[in-house]
């Protein structure tokens, strides 16, 4: 996130920057914290917010920090290596998604 950025200004900005597709937040799904120790002192620690969003418009094209960017089909998402945490991220999206939840 960039300084003064709302969470859903920086999902479709960084959406956009790495994908080249436009998106409308729509719920979050998860949120959760990444923590590095090197022994006891703090290395690293992310704070991630995983956001459902609404497809708008757009060609996935890989940006900088992406190494490939497509769309594929929920039954195709294990054959990728994505790890489990991820792979229930999608899940809950998936719940959320068909639950109505979408405003």
């Amino acid at each position: 996130m960039e300084l003064g950025e709302t969470v859903e200004q920086a999902v479709v900005r960084e959406t956009r920057e790495e994908t080249q597709v436009e998106v409308r937040p729509v719920e979050v799904i998860t949120v959760s914290d990444f923590i590095e120790k090197e022994g006891e002192r703090v290395h690293w620690h992310y704070v991630l917010v995983d956001v459902f969003c609404a497809y708008v418009q757009g060609e996935p094209d890989p940006g900088s920090d992406a190494e490939d960017a497509r769309f594929v089909e929920m039954r195709e998402v294990g054959e990728f290596d994505v790890t489990p945490t991820a792979l229930e991220v999608v899940e809950q999206a998936l719940l959320a998604r068909r639950g109505g939840s979408e405003r």
